[in-house]
């Protein structure tokens, strides 16, 4: 495909030319124009940044000096309390001193109530103690009731097992002829022998 092209007149092109021309001309001037304001903003600032600078400089921060009577005389006070206290303290140990030493006496006793804390003694022992040995020797005592019946249910057992093998002894023994009877006998007596 081949492009298409236009003639364009001279008259035209000059036209073009010129508008070109002078919206460059417009823009060159828009341009110097904020490069202006910029310069005037930039000075501005060095303005602003030296006057603060100055003004920085000059600048004198005066404390007023502190008031220490309240902080003297509240030291004051506590020191005199410490000396105070420590004097009485001094005199009680000099008093301990000057009394001499107190003689040792050894006592042995087997107290069956505390001195001090009796009431929590008693909440303890009443409290706890007692029913607890209450549920414990009732524990102890059905336990042994429980061995005796199981002792006694085995033995029952164990009787009813021999009176079987006796009441079936003196059935064969009863049946039985002479020399079956003698053998019997004999072993019998061998058994009460080995007991």
């Amino acid at each position: 495909m081949k492009k298409e092209e236009t003639p364009i007149d001279e008259v035209t092109l000059t036209d073009v030319l010129t508008n070109l021309t002078e919206e460059s001309k417009e823009i060159k001037n828009f341009i110097e124009k904020q490069r202006k304001k910029e310069e005037e903003k930039n000075q501005e600032i060095k303005n602003l940044i030296s006057s603060f600078e100055n003004k920085y400089k000059s600048i004198q921060v005066i404390a007023p000096k502190p008031d220490m009577t309240v902080t003297n005389t509240v030291l004051n006070h506590g020191l005199n309390n410490v000396n105070s206290t420590l004097d009485i303290k001094l005199a009680v140990i000099k008093q301990s001193i000057e009394a001499g030493p107190k003689p040792i006496t050894r006592q042995f006793r087997f107290l069956l109530f505390p001195e001090t804390n009796a009431g929590q003694y008693y909440t303890i022992v009443f409290g706890r103690l007692i029913p607890w040995g209450f549920l414990f020797i009732i524990v102890i005592y059905l336990l042994s009731i429980g061995q005796k019946s199981i002792e006694a249910w085995q033995t029952r057992l164990y009787n009813k097992e021999g009176n079987q093998c006796i009441a079936a002894w003196n059935e064969v023994y009863t049946h039985e002829s002479k020399a079956g009877r003698r053998a019997m006998d004999k072993a019998m007596v061998k058994a009460e022998k080995n007991k």
